[in-house]
């Protein structure tokens, strides 16, 4: 069989890995074994009552399915990491540590309030997947109700999430944020700040108020495990650690005049689109 490409070759894609629960193989190494177990299973080489196996529309069928090639079109985005409000664990340890967590169960992909926080391999493998955007998104009651989206190209899975990567947002007022004020904060990290013990982690904050009355304005952040919290707005939901705060308007809010439910997002989304270069454009047997 003669592979041709109306393109140049480059790396092959991510396939489906059957002995491992068909999650997506990204190293050489991985995929040339999973190539080469499967033109193995169907080759009867060996047997000299057997004719050599046909390449018919089923086995091209299977080519296809094995090679599992996802070319997004804009309207496509897949989920790679969820942050449930009242989950189990420390949020930035989850993102930048090699674990995957909930791949396989169905509950951690809802939107809707559950317990369950979701990691897929991607976040481990950002660099090697094509990654063109990045979208997060806040949700309540399985309702949208705000979304940041970047540009990923070129990004680490660390440094995407910046105000100069920010390609459109529901808050009308971001863009055109002024950076020089005191307690601005747009970072993944976020704030560590370990003598009054704050850890908010995927921070968006406009300004911290410095009359000490807890009247910082802002867009988003999430309580992460550790935090004690020194103003109401965080101590009232200490309880449902790590949780996620964030302005249900269309502009930045004071989260210490804000109802405390209103603010309370049941999840926070991170969606991909990747583009993967096509290798196998066509057969010709």
């Amino acid at each position: 069989m003669l592979i041709k490409s109306d393109r140049p070759t480059h790396d092959i894609p991510p396939l489906r890995d059957p002995d491992h629960n068909f999650n997506l193989a990204y190293e050489g190494t991985e995929k040339s074994e999973i190539l080469n177990k499967y033109f193995c299973s169907i080759s009867n080489i060996n047997d000299a009552n057997k004719d050599l196996p046909e390449f018919d529309d089923r086995l091209l069928l299977k080519l296809i399915l094995l090679f599992t090639v996802q070319i997004n079109t804009s309207s496509e985005w897949n989920m790679v990491f969820k942050i449930a409000t009242g989950g189990s664990g420390g949020i930035y340890d989850l993102y930048t540590n090699s674990q995957t967590q909930n791949i396989d169960d169905p509950e951690a992909r809802l939107f809707t309030p559950t317990s369950k926080h979701f990691k897929s391999e991607i976040i481990n493998k950002w660099s090697t997947v094509g990654i063109e955007q990045v979208k997060v998104v806040i949700y309540k009651n399985g309702v949208e109700k705000a979304f940041f989206n970047f540009d990923g190209m070129g990004s680490t899975s660390t440094n995407w999430f910046k105000l100069d990567k920010l390609l459109s947002s529901s808050y009308s007022d971001l863009k055109g944020a002024d950076t020089g004020k005191i307690g601005f904060y747009f970072d993944l990290r976020g704030l560590e700040d370990t003598k009054n013990v704050n850890y908010r982690r995927f921070y968006v904050n406009g300004a911290w108020d410095t009359s000490g009355h807890c009247l910082d304005s802002g867009w988003l952040m999430v309580s992460d495990v550790l935090s004690t919290g020194d103003c109401q707005y965080e101590t009232n939901h200490l309880s449902r650690k790590p949780f996620i705060l964030f302005s249900p308007y269309a502009t930045q809010i004071a989260f210490g005049k804000a109802n405390m439910d209103e603010i309370l997002a049941d999840s926070l989304a991170i969606f991909v689109k990747c583009k993967y270069e096509l290798n196998i454009i066509k057969c010709c047997l």
